[in-house]
């Protein structure tokens, strides 16, 4: 038996890696929903883009131009919006660890 795989450094392994997640999770997050939709004729825009800035959360439009993005870090965050034919909006919000915040683009 090597000694990497005693249960001693298994044991290790396990708990560094339940600190790691569990930190991870303190910092919170929220929820982001809301509509996307033509300024003019007020219609929806489905398959519209929203990303937040410099991290892998999104989310896309439904059919009537309804979205949630769900894991929205807590904080001062940029919301990206974008779809084909419309000039890209961005537009800076704070989001509250454990609340849900209502815009629509």
């Amino acid at each position: 038996m090597s000694i990497w795989y005693s249960p001693v450094n298994f044991l290790k392994i396990l708990l560094l890696s339940f600190f790691i997640i569990s930190y991870s999770l303190a910092q919170g997050s929220g929820i982001l929903r809301g509509k996307v939709y033509d300024k003019t004729t007020k219609e929806g825009l489905p398959g519209a883009n929203l990303i937040v800035k410099s991290s892998s959360v999104g989310a896309a439009t439904d059919i009537d131009g309804n979205y949630v993005m769900r894991g929205v870090p807590a904080g001062k965050q940029t919301i990206i919006v974008t779809y084909i034919g419309y000039e890209v909006e961005t537009v800076v919000m704070t989001i509250t660890s454990g609340s849900t915040l209502q815009k629509d683009f």
